[in-house]
């Protein structure tokens, strides 16, 4: 696995990084979370210890020296990525229950609505329990975020 660009792995090679520190039974735990690159380089012991449940220390300690190498072997332009540093261009949904279970949504820069009125949004979920125009999903340029606004709009 190419260690230059880290910031860049997908969940899949984050955990194959953890199948290579012999640490494979924490695979499920980081694919759960969506644990790409970008968010391993952010990890710190806290997390390991409260989020993924790493409680052996020196398991930690393994992952977190192995961090640290692959930090420090990052050009400067990719060593950080945080929310500000990064720019999104894409989120992705997926819905978990009723008749799009499973389906993917990827929302765009230009944004989104989600409704049951096929006119009006750009995601149709035809469930009693959805609005005609459910919900919006923008993405603000300055702060870097996607922001959802509940519309309900029966």
């Amino acid at each position: 696995m190419e260690t230059c660009s880290a910031s860049k792995w997908t969940v899949s090679q984050v955990s194959d990084w953890l199948a290579q520190l012999e640490l494979p039974q924490y695979k499920s735990k980081f694919e759960s979370l969506g644990i790409d690159g970008c968010l391993l380089l952010q990890i710190t012991e806290d997390d390991l210890a409260n989020d993924f449940q790493v409680k052996i220390r020196l398991h930690r300690h393994k992952i977190l020296e192995s961090l640290k190498k692959l930090k420090e072997e990052q050009p400067k332009s990719e060593s950080e990525c945080s929310d500000s540093d990064c720019t999104w261009n894409s989120m992705i949904l997926k819905a978990v229950e009723g008749q799009c279970k499973y389906k993917i949504f990827e929302i765009t820069h230009t944004g989104a609505s989600i409704g049951r009125n096929s006119g009006s949004n750009n995601y149709v979920i035809n469930e009693s329990f959805v609005s005609r125009k459910h919900c919006e999903i923008k993405y603000n340029q300055l702060t870097n975020q996607f922001l959802l606004r509940d519309v309900g709009l029966y």
